[in-house]
């Protein structure tokens, strides 16, 4: 930054960023935080990073592992944070920020005038599709991605034979974080042949061979790991899976249609939008994709003839941006607003030139502070629909409730909305308190619509399963999580300990199948804790304790923060006859741990420990203590 003010309006920027989005510091983890932090085995593993780069991550199910950067992230930021929501939240706005800071400064390196750079700036801190990405912690590979991507756009700006050569680096860990940033290898160079700043084409030519080569080497290595250019390209629920590759790209099309609306008018922002089949057959896709390629076609003309005018630039590169969520390969959740952060910069800027502008025009008539006001007028609206936004990924009870009610087409916020329902139902039954005939009704019919709605959705499955549970039919809960299972559920491992939980109250021969399901597909994904812990607890009620105490003891290293763990360990103990070691064990852990469990489960435990000490039973056996719960 080349002047004082700049360093006044990056502050005011990183300021703006955290009064907007500051509330999500006190949310919970929601959405896939689950799937990415809390359950995620390999995060506790040491020595293993180097699986990232040889495609051993992907096989074995470590999640988001064609993503290999997020995935260093996240295991760095769990040494540090551990599952603390509130510092992962606080990262989450730190990257925010910085995305601002380093957007800002980009366009003031590109050469543009300081009050146009900072009202782009304070556009893009404050746009209410940021409230995705910010709020949701395993989204955060977004905001990474753009700002190790923008951190290379600044590098190409200024001379030096190192500077190339990083920038190269930084966009390949962008591109290996998210490859929703591909777009800005193109993106940067036009903007240097004129449509941001002054016209410079040997910085082009240099920005251009710098960045298609990172992006080069990241395109390379994740088909060298993957076998295709998509992680997704398997996933049977993805509509080009479920419906065919056209259907996916006409979707895709759509949704872009959708997200600019979004863009231009924060309205109908939801946490969840269903993938909505389109064909060719309807005009949309059509529309959208000819105004897409006369957008690209009238920035490229403009670029070969001259210095590139502003609103071809901004034409263009939005165009270019929404490419990768457009469906030419395999996506899930195409209208979700975490694809539109690239889209929203471009946005910003061409906002901030109209805006500024205006601003130029009016001062001379009505004054500075007149002029000014529709700009500010943008940020506050987008500001506080950003904020209200937010709001919505407070828990993750409030998550699904207002994404069924606000998209109620989607099976999935459906189902989720309806096994929250059903936890709180648990809830009820294990305080062994009435449960109110509402609750039974809302969560029947959230699973019965969820399967209308979708019968392909292993999540609606998984919601009868849990329903099934409720009502303590373990026959259709049983088959219920299998068909899940079979379906492709994204948390497979889920469903698949759920059947073995329902196992134990079952016959032989579904123990057996279980078992069998566990076993293949714990020699494929070994990182799966829940089904190591699940597979401890059929062993223990088989009367095997050595199988049990070992899979508990690996259950406990992949998620050494699970209740149900330690719960476990304590009952194979007690079981053994060993209260001593039952005692050593709750002392080995921190007792919020074990707070953490039903007070039902706690206060038989201890009950449990009393008796059998009043009998006599206090030999401690090391082979417990430090077998489940390693010093």
């Amino acid at each position: 930054m080349s002047a004082p003010s700049d360093r006044w309006f990056a502050a005011i920027l990183a300021v703006l960023v955290g009064v907007t989005f500051l509330p999500v510091v006190g949310f919970d983890l929601v959405y896939d935080d689950h799937l990415v932090l809390t359950d995620n085995g390999y995060l506790r593993t040491r020595g293993d990073l180097w699986k990232l780069f040889d495609g051993r991550a992907v096989e074995e199910g470590v999640p988001d592992a064609h993503r290999p950067v997020s995935v260093v992230w996240d295991v760095v930021t769990y040494r540090l944070f551990g599952l603390s929501a509130a510092a992962h939240h606080g990262l989450s706005l730190f990257l925010a920020a910085a995305a601002s800071v380093l957007g800002f400064a980009w366009l003031r390196r590109r050469g543009e005038p300081p009050w146009t750079a900072f009202v782009a700036g304070a556009v893009f801190s404050v746009l209410a599709v940021h409230a995705e990405p910010v709020a949701v912690v395993s989204f955060r590979e977004d905001l990474l991605a753009f700002v190790l991507a923008v951190t290379a756009a600044c590098l190409v700006e200024r001379r030096g034979t190192w500077r190339p050569p990083v920038a190269s680096a930084c966009f390949f860990a962008a591109c290996q974080t998210k490859m929703s940033v591909a777009p800005l290898a193109l993106i940067v160079p036009a903007a240097q042949l004129g449509g941001v700043g002054r016209r410079d084409p040997a910085r082009a030519r240099t920005a251009a061979a710098a960045l298609a080569f990172g992006l080069a080497v990241a395109v390379l290595h994740r088909i060298a790991v993957l076998g295709a250019f998509s992680g997704q390209g398997d996933d049977p629920r993805s509509l080009a899976h479920t419906h065919g590759w056209d259907v996916g790209v006409a979707a895709g099309f759509e949704a872009a249609a959708m997200g600019l609306g979004r863009l231009l008018l924060p309205v109908g922002l939801a946490p969840d939008h269903p993938d909505r089949p389109a064909t060719w057959a309807d005009p949309a896709p059509w529309l959208v994709a000819a105004a897409f390629a006369l957008a690209a076609g009238w920035c490229l003309v403009r670029s070969l003839r001259g210095p590139l005018p502003r609103a071809a630039f901004v034409a263009g590169a939005l165009a270019l941006s929404f490419v990768p969520a457009l469906g030419f390969v395999p996506l899930r959740n195409v209208e979700a607003e975490r694809y539109l952060f690239v889209p929203s910069w471009i946005f910003s800027i061409g906002a901030a030139a109209g805006l500024t502008l205006v601003a130029r025009r009016l001062a001379p008539r009505v004054g500075v502070m007149a002029a000014a006001a529709p700009a500010f007028a943008l940020v506050v609206v987008q500001g506080a629909a950003a904020q209200a936004h937010a709001r919505d990924f407070r828990s993750e009870s409030r998550l699904w409730e207002v994404a069924a009610r606000r998209a109620p087409g989607s099976a999935r916020a459906q189902s989720l909305a309806a096994i929250q329902q059903i936890r709180r139902i648990e809830t009820y039954q294990r305080a062994e308190r009435p449960v109110p005939p509402w609750m039974w009704a809302r969560a029947r019919a959230g699973c019965h619509s969820a399967a209308r709605l979708d019968p392909h959705e292993a999540l609606a499955d998984m919601c009868q399963g849990r329903l099934a549970v409720a009502e303590r039919r373990w026959e259709a809960a049983f088959a219920a999580f299998l068909r899940a299972y079979d379906k492709g559920l994204g948390r497979a491992d889920r469903a698949l300990a759920a059947a073995a939980h329902v196992a134990l109250d079952l016959g032989d021969a579904q123990r057996d199948e279980a078992l069998a399901q566990i076993a293949q597909f714990l020699a494929n994904h070994p990182y799966a804790a829940g089904l190591w812990a699940a597979r401890g607890r059929i062993r223990h009620r088989l009367g095997d304790p050595d199988g049990a105490l070992s899979d508990l003891r690996r259950a406990r290293r992949l998620a050494p923060e699970r209740w149900d763990v330690v719960i476990w360990g304590l009952e194979l103990a007690l079981d053994l006859g060993d209260a001593a070691a039952a005692r050593d064990l709750l002392a080995s852990v921190h007792d919020d741990l074990v707070e953490r469990a039903p007070a039902p489960d706690r206060a038989t435990i201890w009950r449990r420990i009393r008796l059998a000490r009043t009998l006599g039973l206090a030999t401690s056996d090391p082979r417990l203590v430090h077998g489940v719960f390693p010093p």
